[in-house]
């Protein structure tokens, strides 16, 4: 297996496999250091209140910390694996002769006048059904082929009477013809930078995660949770004009920082 794919892979296990049960470990701990506060015979009740809010806020800041540092970790892994797999997307074409080039351009050239005079969707699709056959044969083709052809979309769906349709079919074909001459190592890793991309902007937690941290430490907390940088400079702003300093909890041992093991 390719690099870049067990890049992606442990990145993609992070938010799958690795975040959920870290949190419940967490919320079981926070769950447990309430409970002993409540407890505590020596605590009057406006102690253990205080004690309570203070373990809440510190709590609230540090989940924030470890979702941010859960993002750093998760993109830069995914950062490496995108850059691992455009070695291997980006390698050079093998170009055919010049004539060859000059050749395919004034026939592309050509196909595309063709088409733009077509005022029928299945002729269209009958002159790049024909123009592939005839001309395009290599991986050199078939990418300058593909650098034009959201222009063959476009202009074809604008004869189609069925666009939905219309589109199924011009994207089978631009498959057809990149299954056929693009190596698939390439393909994989082009796949695969796409997918690493989508996944950046993937919610590390879910709805279940996120519900569970509305109750147990706010609605703020669980709306930002999946965003929280912004958010815990609020936090910490906020607890810097406290003048009192009742929300300024400790360092709670419960907490412990979420890592990403690696192997």
């Amino acid at each position: 297996m390719a690099n870049y794919k067990e890049q992606f892979e442990k990145a993609l296990n992070m938010r799958i496999k690795e975040v959920t049960p870290w949190y419940n470990s967490v919320s079981q701990k926070l769950q447990s250091a309430f409970s002993k506060i409540n407890l505590d015979k020596e605590l009057t009740e406006e102690g253990k209140q205080k004690r309570r809010m203070q373990l809440q806020q510190s709590a609230r800041k540090q989940l924030l910390k470890d979702a941010i540092e859960m993002k750093r970790q998760r993109n830069e892994i995914l950062d490496q694996a995108i850059a691992e797999a455009k070695e291997v997307a980006d390698k050079p074409v093998e170009l055919p002769s010049d004539g060859d080039q000059a050749r395919f351009k004034r026939n592309l050239t050509k196909f595309q006048t063709d088409l733009m005079l077509t005022n029928r969707f299945d002729q269209a699709m009958r002159k790049l059904n024909e123009f592939t056959d005839q001309h395009v044969s290599s991986q050199y083709h078939a990418e300058e082929l593909a650098a034009v052809y959201p222009t063959i979309i476009q202009t074809s769906l604008g004869v189609a009477e069925e666009p939905g349709k219309a589109k199924s079919e011009l994207s089978s074909k631009f498959d057809e013809i990149n299954t056929a001459l693009v190596p698939e190592d390439v393909r994989e890793a082009r796949s695969t930078i796409e997918s690493a991309e989508r996944e950046k902007e993937a919610p590390l937690f879910g709805l279940a995660v996120t519900n569970h941290v509305r109750g147990l430490l706010g609605q703020d907390i669980a709306n930002n949770l999946n965003n929280p940088e912004g958010y815990l400079t609020v936090l910490e702003a906020q607890e810097a004009d406290d003048d009192d300093g009742k929300y300024k909890g400790g360092n709670y041992k419960w907490m412990k920082s979420y890592s990403h093991k690696t192997k």
